[in-house]
């Protein structure tokens, strides 16, 4: 939000800016200074915009047979908090899938994990806020115990 002052005092206000397809929310608004620009505003989005607690899941099992194994939770934080819009969530290794997907707080299953060993990803989560994306990395890891 922007603190503007109007005649009837201070009113906070979102800044949007109208396009051929709806109004969109303005992510950052930038003064050009005698000494350069300097960021004024930033409603999200960004490197620092969302925050997963904790980072890193893990899940175990102790099977003689391949077994598809759940991790622990994690809770993707919005910077700023409020709704969203979307979530997506991707990995870099085939087979893995999100528990609740449409969800703030989820965990992952990973694919077949043979006796003795362990699947190991990175996911990363995108979340769309007023039009802006935002991201955040974890991993997730799996052992399978058994021999």
């Amino acid at each position: 939000m922007i603190t503007l002052r109007t005649p009837s005092g201070l009113k906070e206000v979102a800044p949007y800016v109208r396009t051929a397809t709806g109004l969109k929310q303005v992510g950052e608004v930038w003064l050009r200074t005698a000494a350069g620009l300097k960021k004024v505003f930033s409603s999200f989005g960004g490197d620092t915009g969302l925050t997963a607690t904790p980072n890193a899941v893990y899940g175990s099992t102790n099977s003689h047979a391949f077994q598809r194994i759940g991790t622990g939770q994690t809770t993707i934080t919005i910077a700023g908090g409020g709704g969203f819009d979307s979530i997506g969530w991707a990995f870099d290794d085939t087979g893995w899938d999100v528990i609740t997907p449409g969800s703030l707080t989820t965990g992952f299953r990973s694919p077949p994990v043979g006796p003795g060993d362990t699947a190991l990803t990175t996911i990363t989560c995108t979340v769309t806020k007023g039009g802006i994306p935002a991201t955040v990395e974890l991993t997730a890891e799996c052992s399978n115990y058994g021999s």
